[in-house]
């Protein structure tokens, strides 16, 4: 189906659907960046041109550049994640 992504601060775009994703104040999104519905990104997080998919969870201090998640990713934290594709249901510990 189609998909409806709003504008917010700093040209980050966000995917309008019914659910609730929630981002720490202290996580900053850089440009080019994507997020998905029924995500929860944590503290300390610092996010630049990626595209993360629906329902994916990721803890406190991930560093995300390049990358794409697609949905159900989990990421522990302190992790840190450079040009890569991680695929549906991957989990990633340190």
């Amino acid at each position: 189906g189609s998909r409806e992504y709003a504008q917010s601060r700093h040209f980050v775009y966000r995917e309008v659907k019914k659910g609730h994703t929630r981002i720490a104040r202290s996580t900053i999104l850089g440009k080019e960046t994507i997020v998905g519905a029924h995500c929860h990104i944590g503290e300390r997080c610092a996010i630049k041109g990626t595209v993360i998919g629906n329902n994916c969870s990721i803890d406190n201090g991930v560093q995300i550049t390049n990358s794409h998640l697609w949905e159900d990713v989990f990421i522990e934290d302190n992790t840190t994640i450079i040009g890569s594709i991680l695929c549906d249901g991957v989990i990633i510990r340190k």
